[in-house]
């Protein structure tokens, strides 16, 4: 009785979401979620052009430094001769500003750094909406069937969904607010692959190259793309334009030895801050979750690159997609992530629309697995015990078993159906 019940609602949510006013309600409601949330601020502390963009004025203190011919990796230099206290306005003692982006991103930040604050914050926010659209793009060009006609009702249908799913969570408003970078990236990373899809070699390694801002979620896929067709090209384009791109911090630093070995004791000293240790509450992945757990745990990346090795050695029986979103559950739960970097895991947007779509039953639970997933954690926080906020390692984990589990049943049978074009 109660399987025929499930089973009923799952279908009857499976031909509500199918209709277009549907997902295109749905649509209006995450744009509206993320104009309140990211960009307004209701429910965060202060307003838009004051109080957001907290992590962006890391990016200006160091392009203020690089225009001053200091390098912002040197702790001592970078405090005495840029005005800290003026940028963090309060917000962190000057002797703990830590900054850690990579030398790539002297550019933006030295851009930043022209403009007055305010007018920094409106140009980020500016950059993440462009870097939005152009994930939905990425995402929904993944997502289309081979001789698809993206105009009919299912084409457009799914793409609005896709749009949803990567305006309205959480990850993105939070990115927003807080002037992050992870968007970028992740927009640069989607991009990259259809490029590479096309054999576009230039453009997929130039946008490789400024997903390097984040080099944690740069890796994986850029290590996919070096053991791929056509991969080796774009790997030493993508390498060339981050050398160019850290042209002015090699000649601060004097050198690009110099340069590298500042740049890791910023990283060295950055993990030891307290809000990026492994148990951090806004830390995510399975070291966090073991750290919590067991009180410690070592490094997950091995597991990480055994994971990437795996999808090279069975790149043949995935698509590009597929590869994709897999790279970003691997890069999330055994790299290194924050929780606003779990905006990278809506690359899965594309193989879910088209599992899916295929399977109307499990709609109903991939929607209260979605819905679990972007639970804000100001929810748990009444709750005493610090398990409660590791539940979600687990979801993403499901999330790549559900992917791997789909691309097995697609092998298993004949004949094959259609699918989007081969990651190989």
């Amino acid at each position: 009785m109660i399987k025929h019940w499930v089973h009923a609602c799952s279908m009857l949510v499976a031909n509500l979401l199918a209709t277009r006013w549907v997902a295109s309600l749905v649509l209006a409601c995450a744009a509206g979620a993320l104009t309140a949330f990211g960009i307004i601020g209701i429910g965060r502390d202060g307003t838009f052009l004051s109080d957001s963009n907290f992590d962006m004025w890391y990016l200006y203190a160091a392009g203020k430094a690089w225009w001053a011919r200091i390098s912002p990796y040197d702790a001592a230099a970078f405090l005495e001769g840029v005005d800290l206290e003026g940028i963090f306005r309060g917000e962190e003692r000057p002797s703990d500003v830590v900054f850690a982006y990579p030398p790539q991103a002297a550019p933006l930040a030295m851009l930043l750094a022209t403009l007055s604050l305010r007018q920094a914050a409106v140009a980020m926010a500016a950059l993440n909406l462009l870097s939005t659209l152009g994930l939905v793009a990425s995402i929904a060009w993944l997502a289309r069937r081979p001789g698809e006609n993206t105009r009919d009702v299912i084409g457009a249908t799914r793409t609005w969904y896709i749009a949803a799913i990567v305006v309205g969570n959480p990850f993105t408003a939070h990115v927003f607010w807080m002037g992050q970078t992870s968007l970028i990236a992740s927009a640069a990373i989607a991009g990259s692959f259809v490029a590479w899809r096309h054999d576009r070699v230039w453009i997929a390694g130039l946008l490789l190259a400024v997903a390097t801002l984040k080099p944690q979620l740069a890796l994986l896929p850029f290590g996919w793309i070096v053991f791929a067709g056509r991969g080796p090209r774009t790997a030493l384009v993508s390498l060339a334009a981050a050398g160019l791109l850290s042209l002015w911090p090699i000649i601060v630093s004097g050198g690009p030895i110099a340069l590298a070995a500042e740049w890791l004791g910023a990283v060295e000293r950055y993990q030891f801050d307290p809000f990026n240790q492994i148990a951090f509450e806004k830390m995510f992945g399975v070291r966090s979750l073991f750290a919590v757990v067991f009180g410690d745990a070592p490094s997950m990346l091995p597991l990480g690159i055994m994971g990437l090795a795996m999808l090279i050695w069975f790149r043949s029986r995935l698509n590009t997609a597929e590869a994709l979103a897999l790279l970003a559950v691997l890069t999330v739960s055994f790299v290194y992530a924050h929780d606003y970097d779990l905006v990278l895991l809506t690359v899965a947007a594309a193989p879910l629309a088209y599992l899916l779509e295929e399977r109307p039953a499990l709609r109903l639970w991939v929607l209260g697995g979605l819905l679990a997933l972007m639970l804000p954690q100001r929810f748990l926080r009444g709750f005493e015990s610090p398990i409660l906020f590791e539940y979600r390692e687990v979801l993403v984990l499901a999330l790549g078993a559900l992917i791997v589990a789909e691309v097995r049943w697609r092998h298993a049978t004949a004949p094959p159906r259609s699918v989007p074009d081969s990651a190989t």
